[in-house]
């Protein structure tokens, strides 16, 4: 969690330096060099400073998808390029897990009403068994956060749809200014990190309450 979170930091100062070097080339690399010191002192002071880690062996850039395949990951982006593979594969990603997770979403919901009209009819009849498997659907629905979750991507995938929006408006004048170019890098790279952010707390707060289960079920354990 804390790994992806700072791939994602990066990532988002990557792509910014290859959009913007043309335009404040001093500037751009300062701020990346700059990221990647942030970036590495913040998880050397986290417990990822206690695990293994191993080197990355593969290619680079790594294996991408979508307009991103075709990349080289190192060249300057032109704005459009830029929205192709910045924008356009992150709304692709939105669109395909948000209809993957609705599914999900809509899967389990009827296998809770189900099961939950299975085990009142059994719990009356003695088949007590039924209640906790109800219990049990309905935790791991509630853990998954699906619904937070759908919510949340389209939420992203409308803003990053305007940010492009506004952009194709723009006259041919207005995109050849440098300062529309930089609004445009910075506020797709502010999205950006503000999902993946969102996501690292969704997991750390989870992971608290799974903390804070365990405390309380091995107290329990305990007094009796």
């Amino acid at each position: 969690m804390l790994l992806r979170g700072g791939a994602e930091s990066l990532k988002r100062k990557i792509y910014a330096y290859r959009a913007l070097a043309p335009y404040e080339p001093r500037q751009q690399l300062v701020e990346l060099e700059q990221e990647v010191e942030n970036v590495s002192q913040r998880l050397m002071r986290t417990e990822v400073n206690e695990s293994a880690l191993v080197g990355y062996e593969g290619p680079i850039p790594p294996k991408m998808y979508g307009a991103a395949e075709t990349d080289d990951g190192l060249s300057p982006l032109e704005p459009d390029r830029y929205i192709e593979i910045r924008i356009g594969d992150q709304v692709s990603f939105y669109e395909s897990r948000t209809n993957q997770k609705e599914v999900t979403l809509r899967f389990y919901q009827l296998a809770i009403l189900v099961i939950g009209g299975l085990g009142t009819f059994l719990a009356a009849i003695g088949g007590e068994l039924w209640v906790p498997l109800t219990t049990a659907a309905t935790t791991y629905l509630l853990s998954e956060q699906f619904q937070e979750t759908i919510v949340r991507y389209n939420q992203n995938k409308t803003d990053l749809q305007n940010v492009e929006i506004w952009w194709r408006a723009l006259s041919p004048t207005d995109k050849d200014k440098p300062e529309n170019i930089k609004k445009l890098v910075n506020i797709t790279e502010d999205l950006m990190i503000q999902e993946v952010r969102g996501w690292v707390q969704n997991m750390q707060d989870a992971l608290s309450d799974l903390r804070k289960d365990l405390s309380d079920s091995g107290q329990q354990a305990s007094s009796e």
